[in-house]
């Protein structure tokens, strides 16, 4: 299993930053290896709220979909994502700090069995895509 941690810090409220999480097609706005994200629930955002990605994953992008397993507001997100050979669990705990907010955010990666081959190619490509740019920005290569 691969963990990955980053924290942001930022003038929003902890409220306001819940908010602009909590709606998941947001997240191509803070995270540089998703390319495409679409809700597919329709109506609010709540628990079991649906949503498709198509990330840059390696060499190539990579369709997974994602569902809103918990939610406490203005505090706390947890979604799990499944693409074709791995799962995915996304923690984001949000706090306030003095005139702003403080924002952990773990992902845990768990591949499937012919996966785990995946995960060695991965660990020797780089383990963290977020700090390149993105190699593949054709939307027409994601179908989401």
């Amino acid at each position: 299993m691969i963990e990955i941690v980053e924290t942001v810090e930022g003038r929003l409220s902890a409220a306001e930053a819940f908010d602009f999480l909590l709606n998941f097609d947001n997240i191509q706005a803070w995270d540089p290896t998703v390319l495409i994200a679409r809700a597919l629930t329709p109506g609010p955002v709540g628990l079991g709220s649906r949503f498709r990605l198509c990330m840059q994953f390696g060499l190539r992008p990579v369709v997974m979909d994602y569902t809103l397993v918990d939610m406490q507001p203005p505090g706390r997100l947890v979604l799990e994502g499944r693409g074709a050979s791995f799962r995915a669990r996304d923690h984001i705990s949000i706090q306030a700090q003095g005139r702003g907010f403080r924002l952990v955010y773990t992902l845990h990666i768990a591949f499937d069995r012919h996966g785990r081959r995946l995960e060695a190619l991965r660990r020797i490509i780089g383990a963290n895509n977020a700090s390149r740019r993105r190699p593949c920005r054709s939307k027409a290569m994601c179908r989401v």
